[in-house]
């Protein structure tokens, strides 16, 4: 086979040798796939599709037509469906392009020459009107179009693309109808005759009556030579369970002068727990988790060291479907079936992607496999055993956009943002899937048997839609519509706040709870509590929901039936408001609670100030009551998980979190044991740092600050500076209203200064009594009441 396809162009046919010289040495010639490619014309006008099986080079002809693009000045959007391809595909594109070419990662849509980004981010970009530059769209990985959760972003981004008759090339493996998917995108199809380069074996294991973790490890210890394994899991806690129980007996060779305990450490933002404890050992043993739950930094850590080759074998859920490409070889599927309101079998497409996580990079391996637990006789139809992964039959592709909940967020974002028409509206629509596949597609014994317009039933969609959304104060039709036959809206002020809300976090939700929860603040108004807030938030989206139940009658649940707080989104709010924002650690709160693991807790407080930010966007309606004073503040203080005035070292002192604060706060607990200088432990920790630097140099107190562990010279000096600049006074902050506290030490004009009143007083200066040590009023910080 030629290098390059002798019935292109000689301009295409330099452009690709070009684009090969670039690469590593292994680049020599073309692969199957991008041969086909490329000779069925990917690199002419018009759209294109290329569906190519794993490892075959589908990312190289995505490359190819970039850099046409730009070579004839046009400007690319290289979509991608995940933030965490972004970096990759980037990296991938930079390394070739010229220094005059900008290549920007999910920002910079102005001045970008090559944008990689998502396709929600591309979608935003264009119904805000800054990415009319871009003529070329790549979707990479487009097959996540079938998830529910971020099946409707990809179509609306697909959708914009189309709507601005941009060049598209769609790339992907696995799609159930590619035919109906070109038709959509009005694309030639290749179809690629390239098997995958590296063929993976189904093994299909009947589920014994031995435990899972017995049972998987059984399946590694007699297949040992075929890892690295990836095991996929139905929950987080059977992904962390089974993780642990195939570490009592197996354990993987890993090199010893790695440090997990330092790195795990280094990855969270608290302090260690014992759950952390207990994947560090896992870690060492070459074994890991992975699930949603986890900390990015964290679930970042684990994805290296097993690119890296270190770490052998990782439980996972859905989190490692898509984009995970280290060296496995073999995966595990534990669980074929999933609960959805019952526990049914997960997509044949989503089977798919698990079992393709395997042997992804041909350099190093020439057979993959998966080992697959099933106990249902239905099983070896569904998934197709006996059949090879390539030619298995997969689900269609279909719409997320029909009907009333996903039309009505894609209705009302159109609105709000200049397609101010029901015309123009319906015009968008025509370049989904929805009308594709209803209208554009249709039978014609279909349209015939209807006996109407084709399309007719979703206008009058869109028309009802238009309707809801003007009764619920969402858009409303101006005065003085246009003689010609269409209808003017405009989105209201309510209206637009709920579109800046969902566009301002990743929740699942819907027009209507949004409106539920606007609703419900106005009638709050200003007896809102923190504490309430919480709670509802906890309850309305699950990952701001700690997921752990106080049902007992101690303490805790006494002082959470006082404020009217109860179930698990009550328990979330007593535990965030009352102990983590008062800056307990996570282990004080798990002993005073008796739970086995709240390590989860600093994602769901990270998830919930996310949630919390967004809430203050739905008070700019000019029908709002004003916004608590404290919202801000709150959201905030939730983010970081330290008191109220000790949020000045937080905004103040850079790479200074909660890890950092908690080792300064036993830092100078040890320290102030016996010391006259400690004011102790019921006064802040800024007020405690103040009486420090009033009794020590400055030198000395960068030294004793630089005794903490993971502080230096830099974040000491920054902490001497901040303490030096503050006053109480001048640097007052909004005092967040909770109901309770495991510190009844709240009124923040009562803060003590140190460091210049007792200085003055040493230096013979005048001074009132007792100024520089008040603390007139205030309680210790305790755990007590709570016991």
């Amino acid at each position: 086979m030629p290098s390059v396809p002798s019935n292109i162009s000689k301009s295409d046919r330099d452009l690709i040798n070009e684009l090969l010289d670039q690469k590593p040495a292994e680049f020599t010639d073309l692969t199957v796939t991008q041969y086909e490619a490329l000779e069925e014309g990917v690199l002419a006008e018009g759209n294109h599709i290329l569906i190519a099986e794993t490892g075959n080079g589908k990312t190289f002809v995505a490359e190819t037509v970039t850099k046409n693009a730009l070579q004839q000045g046009d400007n690319v959007a290289y979509l991608v469906p995940s933030v965490a391809l972004v970096s990759e595909k980037h990296a991938t594109i930079s390394a070739w392009t010229p220094e005059s070419i900008t290549v920007s990662q999910g920002h910079g849509y102005t001045e970008a020459n090559v944008i990689v980004a998502t396709f929600e981010s591309f979608f935003e970009a264009v119904i805000r009107g800054y990415a009319d530059r871009f003529d070329t769209v790549i979707l990479d990985d487009f097959h996540e179009i079938y998830s529910s959760h971020r099946g409707p972003n990809i179509e609306k981004g697909i959708s914009a693309a189309l709507d601005r008759n941009a060049e598209i090339l769609a790339i992907s493996a696995t799609v159930g109808n590619p035919h109906t998917i070109a038709r959509w995108l009005n694309a030639d199809l290749t179809i690629s005759s390239e098997k995958r380069a590296v063929p993976i074996a189904e093994h299909p294991v009947e589920k014994t009556r031995e435990d899972y973790a017995e049972q998987i490890d059984a399946i590694i210890r007699s297949n040992r030579e075929k890892g690295p394994f990836l095991v996929f899991n139905d929950t987080t806690s059977h992904a962390e369970a089974r993780a642990r129980g195939v570490a009592k007996n197996i354990a993987f060779q890993t090199e010893k002068d790695i440090d997990f305990h330092e790195l795990v450490e280094e990855a969270i933002s608290t302090e260690l727990t014992d759950k952390h404890r207990e994947l560090i050992r896992l870690l060492n043993n070459g074994i890991a988790y992975h699930h949603a739950q986890m900390e990015d930094e964290l679930k970042d850590l684990i994805e290296a060291y097993t690119d890296k080759g270190i770490i052998k074998c990782v439980f996972c859920t859905t989190t490692l479907s898509y984009g995970f490409d280290s060296p496995v070889q073999s995966v595990i599927v534990a669980d074929l079936k999933r609960w959805d309101g019952f526990r049914q079998f997960i997509g044949v497409y989503e089977y798919v992607q698990w079992i393709g996580r395997a042997g992804r990079d041909s350099e190093i391996y020439d057979q993959a496999y998966a080992f697959v637990l099933y106990d249902d006789e239905d099983a070896a139809d569904t998934f197709q055993f006996d059949i090879p992964v390539e030619k298995k039959d997969l689900e269609d592709v279909t719409s997320h956009l029909s009907g009333q909940v996903a039309l009505r967020w894609l209705v009302l974002e159109l609105i709000n943002h200049g397609w101010d028409n029901d015309t123009d509206v319906l015009d968008f629509v025509q370049s989904t899937l929805f009308w594709s596949e209803n209208v554009d597609q249709a039978p014609h014994h279909v349209q015939e048997d209807i006996g109407e317009q084709p399309g007719h039933d979703i206008a009058d969609e869109v028309r009802e839609t238009l309707t809801w959304l003007t009764n619920h104060g969402l858009v409303t039709k101006p005065i003085g519509q246009p003689q010609e036959d269409k209808t003017r809206y405009k989105s209201t002020d309510l209206g637009s706040a709920l579109v800046e809300y969902e566009h301002s976090n990743w929740f699942d939700d819907r027009v209507r709870n949004v409106l539920e929860l606007t609703d419900w603040l106005k009638e709050e108004g200003s007896e809102l509590t923190p504490e309430r807030l919480v709670e509802r938030l906890a309850d309305a989206y699950y990952a701001c929901d700690e997921g752990y139940w106080i049902e007992d009658e101690g303490p805790v649940y006494k002082k959470m039936e006082l404020h009217n707080l109860s179930g698990k989104s009550g328990t979330t709010s007593a535990i965030i408001c009352w102990f983590w924002c008062a800056g307990a650690s996570i282990t004080d709160i798990e002993d005073m609670l008796l739970a086995d693991d709240l390590s989860g807790l600093a994602n769901t407080t990270s998830n919930l100030s996310t949630a919390l930010k967004s809430v203050q966007l739905l008070y700019s309606p000019f029908d709002m009551p004003d916004e608590p004073e404290w919202l801000q503040i709150f959201a905030d203080q939730v983010d970081a998980g330290v008191p109220g005035p000790d949020m000045y070292l937080i905004k103040n002192v850079e790479h200074f979190g909660r890890v950092l604060y908690n080792n300064l706060k036993t830092h100078l607990n040890n320290l102030g044991r016996e010391a006259d200088w400690d004011p102790g432990g019921d006064h802040f920790m800024i007020e405690r740092l103040s009486k420090l630097l009033a009794d020590r140099d400055e030198r000395l107190f960068i030294d004793l600050v630089k005794e903490t562990d993971r502080i230096g010279t830099t974040i000491g000096e920054n902490i001497l500076n901040c303490v030096k600049e503050w006053d109480p006074e001048s640097n007052e902050m909004v005092e967040v209203p909770f109901s309770d506290s495991i510190t009844d030490r709240r009124e923040i004009d009562q803060l003590t200064k140190y460091h210049e009143s007792e200085r003055k007083s040493k230096d013979g200066a005048d001074t009132d009594e007792g100024e520089g040590t008040s603390t007139t009023n205030l309680k210790s910080t305790t755990l007590d009441d709570f016991r």
